[in-house]
């Protein structure tokens, strides 16, 4: 059995981190973990190929030599997908699909087998079983770490917060949405409610983890005043990669329902955080809030509020341990193009060299994440001014 496992392309978003890849002359910022946990699982004796959309073209012979062909995709490599599936039609290739894209909107690709699962995050058995295992697992790989997703009450749980730094979690993305209590009522997000947002996002940071977040205006109880709420809770937390976006109402939703019900269903969904498109008819006057949205991102990925932003979580970070081998030439390369694009011909240049000479004097040990997140606000601010342009 042949196995052909396709990863569509990703458009260009603040996830795919193009423009920050080219610095380190790559194409992609990480392997389809979900695609090659499943091949992982396929057995043994079959034979399976990768193919990276965003690394490699897909060619006929790949779909000549496939039985089957395993898709899996977000919302916003759609148009990637569809084109994949048009050409396994074509080539009379069976489909097994699965991920958010074709979970959420499986009444629009008919004649596939839908695969897809949801792992429900157990406190109790990550505090006893998971994280001890990883924690032991990494003592002869220091060097490994990790990135996930978590709801913001983990701030509350100290030891949890202590297990996952001894076990090298980095990064954790967190859907805050909004620091207005209304919107965050409207979307049932119980769990960021009552509290302080901007000293748990703080914590979470103190211990090892940078917070990348979401964010979304457009709720029905937003007024005008959400732009600069959602500015200064974002400058404030100290959340370098702030992805805000339009709300939208994704297909088999308690929203989307309510809103079809109401007439206010427009378009589909893009999928795509900075577009700044969305398929609701807001309460808010619709070119009020784009406005006001665009402002959002004008302001927060502009060099001097950028800059400030990562200094500001520079100086709550306290990385895990993690054993960092030297650089190499490849590193070191993308070091002295930042340098040059960034440092000497780019429009940031003094908040560059401010960041650089800053984390030099306080925080040494952190100047290649300091580089790291520079490059990084360069990708974003492009992503910004290309949609903007659009």
């Amino acid at each position: 059995m042949n196995i052909l496992l396709i990863y569509p392309e990703f458009p260009d978003t603040f996830w795919s981190f193009r423009y920050a890849l080219r610095f380190v002359r790559k194409k992609s910022i990480s392997p389809p973990l979900g695609l090659l946990t499943i091949a992982a699982m396929l057995p043994a004796e079959w034979d399976k190929r990768l193919v990276d959309l965003n690394t490699r073209a897909l060619a006929d012979q790949d779909l000549a030599w496939a039985d089957v062909v395993f898709i899996s995709g977000m919302t916003v490599q759609r148009r990637s997908a569809r084109e994949v599936l048009e050409r396994c039609h074509a080539a009379g290739v069976k489909i097994v699909a699965g991920g958010p894209l074709f979970t959420i909107e499986r009444e629009l690709f008919e004649s596939i087998l839908f695969v897809d699962d949801n792992l429900i995050g157990n406190k109790r058995q990550l505090k006893t079983e998971l994280l001890p295992a990883l924690i032991a697992w990494r003592q002869d790989k220091p060097g490994i770490t990790f990135q996930t997703e978590a709801s913001i009450n983990m701030a509350d749980d100290e030891e949890l917060l202590h297990l996952m730094r001894a076990a090298g979690f980095t990064g954790v993305f967190i859907g805050i949405e909004t620091p207005a209590e209304s919107g965050l009522a409207e979307c049932s997000k119980k769990q960021n409610l009552k509290r302080d947002l901007v000293e748990d996002v703080k914590r979470i940071q103190r211990y090892g983890r940078q917070v990348q977040a979401g964010f979304i205006v457009g709720f029905d109880s937003d007024t005008p005043s959400i732009f600069q709420r959602q500015i200064d809770f974002i400058q404030k937390s100290g959340i370098v990669t702030a992805m805000v976006g339009l709300l939208q109402a994704p297909p088999g939703t308690g929203l989307y329902e309510r809103l079809k019900g109401e007439g206010r269903l427009v378009a589909q969904s893009s999928g795509d955080n900075v577009d700044g498109t969305t398929n609701i008819i807001p309460a808010m006057n619709l070119d009020v809030l784009r406005d006001g949205y665009q402002y959002i991102l004008q302001h927060i990925y502009a060099p001097r509020h950028y800059y400030q932003r990562v200094k500001t979580f520079l100086r709550e970070y306290q990385p895990p341990h993690v054993v960092r081998a030297a650089p190499n030439s490849q590193q070191l390369l993308a070091f002295f193009r930042s340098i040059v694009r960034l440092g000497l011909i780019g429009k940031e240049r003094v908040q560059y060299w401010n960041l650089f000479f800053w984390t030099l004097l306080y925080r040494p040990k952190l100047i290649t994440l300091a580089v790291t997140l520079a490059i990084y606000g360069y990708h974003f601010r492009t992503v910004c001014e290309l949609h903007s342009q659009a």
